[in-house]
């Protein structure tokens, strides 16, 4: 065998393992392009459910508001009554000792009923307490799930960077092999 036919084969062979290589890499590269695919499908599930929990936790918010001023509004008229029932209490002991056992049980009455007024209070604060706290919770789950859609846009954006698999010619490959050039052929 010649020197000619033993640099062909050895050129034929080196040529045929870089073609391996090749396969592989594209096959790699076709791999990864389907797993990004599949990122950026997640990612997009994943950002309509997260606006849908931002439609629902503001929905809450607004509840939670309306629960609050209705609070108020009790409060306010609760204030308002215990006012009139002191002054009330006021008159009752200025007035003669036989209204004033008709107005004790009237007192007595509207105690009661403030009574019970202040009982709904503390019910419906308690409420409030408790649709602050769903609605913190809420917040602290959304906010975690925007910083896991943030690692996996991260993540997509370093697989998009990664490069794609580089070539040379045929003849580039015959001279490096050939020892025609001694400086590594350019890649592209």
């Amino acid at each position: 065998m010649t020197a000619y036919q033993s640099c062909a084969a050895a050129l034929d062979e080196e040529l045929t393992r870089r073609r391996a290589e090749l396969d592989a890499e594209a096959a790699t590269a076709a791999e990864r392009e389907q797993a990004l695919r599949e990122l950026e499908e997640a990612v997009r599930r994943r950002t309509a459910e997260l606006d849908e929990r931002a439609a629902a936790l503001s929905a809450l918010q607004r509840e939670a508001d309306e629960t609050r001023a209705r609070t108020e509004a009790w409060e306010r008229t609760l204030r308002r009554r215990d006012a009139e029932l002191e002054a009330r209490r006021a008159d009752v002991e200025s007035v003669e000792p036989q209204a004033t056992d008709e107005r004790d049980g009237e007192l007595a009455q509207r105690a009661a009923h403030v009574a019970a007024l202040e009982r709904e209070l503390r019910e419906r604060e308690a409420e409030l307490t408790k649709l602050q706290a769903a609605l913190a919770a809420r917040h602290e789950e959304l906010n975690r799930r925007e910083r896991r859609l943030e690692d996996i846009e991260r993540v997509r954006e370093r697989a998009a960077a990664q490069p794609v698999a580089t070539r040379i010619s045929f003849s580039e490959g015959l001279e490096a092999l050939a020892g025609g050039r001694r400086e590594p052929p350019a890649w592209r």
